[in-house]
């Protein structure tokens, strides 16, 4: 079992253009099936810093995601693994 437990949330308005594709529209559709955002869910055994980057594969292609903030959720939970309480910690 992963050790973390990550919700990536992806704006696909900054991707940058390439050679081949001059539209950062058209690579987000490709690749995520939006233009706009989308939300990537991510289990690791590392822990995930700020200005890491993460190359995502999706529709046969890859690409490069660089974390710009990361919002940390701490959970209580109860010895059933029932959630007794969570809040937003700093980054």
């Amino acid at each position: 079992m992963s050790k973390y437990h990550y919700e990536i949330i992806v704006d696909l308005t900054t991707l940058k253009p390439t050679k081949s594709i001059s539209e950062p529209e058209q690579i987000a559709f490709y690749m995520f099936g939006d233009d706009n955002s989308t939300t990537l869910h991510f289990d690791t055994n590392n822990r995930l810093v700020k200005d890491e980057l993460l190359t995502i594969r999706s529709n046969e292609s890859l690409i490069n995601l660089e974390l710009t903030r990361i919002t940390r959720y701490q959970a209580e939970l109860s010895d059933d693994n029932e959630l007794i309480e969570m809040d937003m910690t700093m980054p």
